[in-house]
This record gives C-alpha cells, structure tokens and sequence, in this order.
C-alpha cells in the first residue's frame, strides 16, 4: 500500500474534476468575447490554467486540500502575464491559447509539486512530448487556419497581468453543468505590498 493509498486518496481519477489557475474576473472580458464564439467549452469552463486534470474524487477533496496546503504551504504567490498567443495543432485540429508568462519557473514548480503529493496525477506531464505545457485555451479552429488566426488575435490583444494567490479544485455535476470552485488552496503571501 503506498502513502497516498494509507492517507485515504484512492488513485482513481475524475474527469469531472481538476485543479487549475483561475485569473480573476476583472481581466475576463476579452477572454471570454473571443472563447464565446471559438471554445467549445466556454460554457462548461471558466478561462484557467489547469495544473491536474483529471484530478481527485470529489469525496477525496478535504483530504486532498490538506495534503497540498502543507505541501505548499511554503510556494509563494508570484505573477503572471498573459501577452502571448499561441497554438497546438493535433491533426486537422488547432488550439489557440495565451501563454502564461512567469518570472522564473514557478508553473513548472508547482506542477513538480502536485504531482509529488499526487503521483497518479501526472497527466499533464506526459501529455506531449515537451511534458508540461500550461496555457489557457481561447479557441479551437482547423490546423491550416490556425496560424493566421494567432497572428489575427495577436494584433488586437490586450495585454494582462494578475497575481496566482491560490489553486482552485474545480468540479461539475454532469456533463452538462458548468465546472465550479469547491474548494481552494492557498500560496504563501508576498511579503510585500503587491504593485501593478
């Protein structure tokens, strides 16, 4: 039996769960003007940045939050910058995305970290062959457009910065209900006032 199963985590992950960076709502707008007529998902995610997905049963969720707030109970709160757009391209499928820029790399560190406490959790570091790649998805067009269209959003973006003071555990009730914030995990407070 390993740690986690001795702790009460299972190991069986849920696609109706995951742990993720959710800016706030004050930089939304232009996101959510451009995932409302391009993201198949908008109506089911907000924007995000996901760090575990799938994640954790949901009757893993109080025992899971405490074991991730004493393990980052020390990682700082630090900022990111959405500036960048970018793609995937799978197939006859693209992806536009904005990248979330960071001083260091603080979204590598985390991801290192959940997976530490989680180890079954490691999807997203195996799911291309650059491992970990964080992004927040704005669109989804075909592989030959993808290109013209970064360069076309790219000309008229904003762009934006906020502070990651916490990692939401997200959850939906079916496949049609939209994710909510069930619970939260705080980082470690700057140790100075914070100025944009």
């Amino acid at each position: 039996m390993g740690i986690m199963e001795k702790k009460g985590i299972s190991g069986k992950k849920a696609t109706f769960t995951a742990m993720c960076i959710i800016p706030p709502s004050s930089i939304w707008p232009e996101i959510q003007a451009i995932r409302s007529l391009y993201d198949p998902a908008y109506s089911r995610w907000m924007p995000h940045v996901n760090m575990a997905f799938p994640f954790l049963q949901p009757e893993e969720f109080d025992l899971g939050q405490a074991m991730l707030q004493e393990e980052l109970k020390d990682f700082p709160q630090f900022t990111i910058k959405l500036t960048e757009l970018g793609h995937f391209a799978h197939g006859k499928k693209g992806v536009l995305w904005v990248n979330p820029s960071v001083p260091g790399t603080e979204l590598q560190d985390l991801e290192n970290r959940i997976v530490k406490v989680f180890p079954h959790l490691d999807d997203l570091l195996k799911k291309s062959e650059d491992g970990f790649h964080p992004h927040m998805t704005l669109g989804n067009f075909t592989s030959k457009e993808i290109i013209g269209k970064v360069a076309e959003f790219q000309k008229t973006w904003t762009p934006k910065e906020f502070v990651v003071t916490e990692l939401s555990i997200i959850k939906r009730d079916s496949q049609t209900d939209p994710f909510y914030v069930a619970k939260t995990v705080p980082l470690k407070p700057l140790q100075f006032p914070y100025f944009q």
